[in-house]
């Protein structure tokens, strides 16, 4: 593994808690940023909640991977994939914010998961390439 990747995974980790703490404490603020919907509504606040508890999982995952050596390439593909549905759903709400903040949000998702990609790529798989021995 490379010296650099597991501070940069403990640094991912922190930023899923920060944004499971954003949607869980602040989901107006949140949800009207990068869907352009507030969260008023009961399937607005839904989504909040989903966001806020998946990113929890996601930190949680990723920490105890980090911890036990063990998982940490699955957890931050795990991240990515969602990071990349998170794309798809800015991309799917795009009319309901001005265009200057989709492409900036585009931007900074884009940015995400090259990130998630670079630092996956970097983490040990430990998946067990040799098969044990028959006894």
């Amino acid at each position: 593994m490379l010296s650099k990747s597991r501070p940069a995974a403990y640094f991912v980790v922190g930023v899923r808690f920060a944004v499971s703490i954003g949607f869980a404490l602040a989901p107006e603020p949140a949800m009207r940023g990068l869907f352009g919907t507030p969260a008023t509504s009961g399937p607005a606040r839904a989504v909040a909640a989903h966001y806020a508890v998946r990113d929890l999982g996601l930190g949680i995952g990723l920490l105890r991977a980090l911890r036990q050596r063990r998982g940490e390439r699955a957890w931050m593909l795990a991240g990515t994939a969602a990071d990349v549905v998170d794309a798809a759903a800015i991309v799917a709400t795009a009319g309901r914010k001005n265009s200057r903040t989709q492409k900036l949000l585009l931007a900074q998702m884009a940015i995400v998961v090259v990130s998630d990609c670079l630092l996956a790529a970097s983490l040990k798989s430990n998946a067990k390439t040799t098969a044990e021995p028959p006894q």
